[in-house]
């Protein structure tokens, strides 16, 4: 279950934030959303912590499944991508750099959208495939 709430932790608010980038919820200022990444690493503590817990329990046959790694290598590129996201939109400092959104940082939101969509679906195909 915390594996779960953990999930939602980090997917929820990336996906608000994503959403925001590519033109959702206008009347909302981006500056707004600059917490989220706060409770997206408190949500990655806790699937990390889940996550080798479940690992353990079961290291000899989830080891093995192609599976498995497809969805750490998304996890991965979508956490890069939203340390990315972050630089570009919010700069260094944490204070909010543009004025409109970019491109790039469209192109990151649709990144990581996708990326999210296959950790949770290469993680659910882990109970299928052996």
């Amino acid at each position: 279950m915390l594996h779960t709430v953990g999930l939602a932790m980090i997917v929820g608010p990336n996906a608000v934030l994503d959403l925001k980038i590519l033109g959702a919820g206008a009347r909302l200022p981006i500056d707004a959303l600059r917490p989220v990444f706060r409770v997206m690493l408190i949500g990655f503590v806790i699937n990390a912590s889940t996550g080798l817990v479940l690992f353990v329990s079961e290291a000899a046959d989830k080891g093995l499944l192609w599976v498995f790694y497809v969805k750490l290598s998304f996890i991965a590129l979508a956490l890069i991508t939203a340390s990315r996201t972050r630089r570009l939109i919010f700069g260094a400092d944490g204070a909010t750099t543009v004025t409109e959104i970019p491109v790039s940082a469209k192109a990151l939101a649709i990144l990581s959208l996708i990326l999210w969509s296959g950790a949770i679906a290469a993680g659910r195909l882990m109970a299928y495939v052996h």
